[in-house]
């Protein structure tokens, strides 16, 4: 009867912050490494609580500088866009229409262009808490 040593091997891709593998299109860079250095990762939350008490009243992007935020959308549960701008320092403060919006989980779509001319889009979703 003969012995058989299986190997197994594992192997483990580590992604950059935010761990999105896209293909990149940056004019003049040809090294993905390269390209990616300049650029940091946003920090955008996943919950807030408009509620007036000044701590987390607006979702919006906490540390955009030299980015330009091409479109940043909020929309609810049936895909109604409830909140829109191109304003980096313009965020939600969780109503439409002059109306406060329930708690819940809303989705939202955001481009970014970066100063190498590289445009990301961000998807995701946050919770409304009151």
């Amino acid at each position: 009867m003969k012995k058989y040593i299986y190997l197994i091997v594992l192997v483990a891709i580590v992604l950059p912050l935010g761990g999105r593998a896209q293909s990149l299109n940056v004019k003049g860079v040809t090294d993905p490494v390269q390209a990616m250095a300049g650029r940091k990762e946003l920090m955008i939350p996943n919950a807030f609580s408009p509620n007036n008490d000044g701590q987390n009243d607006i979702f919006k992007i906490a540390n955009i500088t030299d980015e330009k935020l091409i479109d940043f959308k909020v929309f609810n549960r049936w895909g109604t866009i409830l909140f829109r701008t191109t304003d980096p320092r313009e965020g939600w403060d969780g109503t439409s229409k002059g109306q406060q919006q329930p708690v819940g989980v809303y989705g939202y779509v955001i481009r970014i262009g970066f100063p190498d001319g590289y445009v990301e889009t961000y998807k995701g979703t946050l919770t409304l808490i009151r």
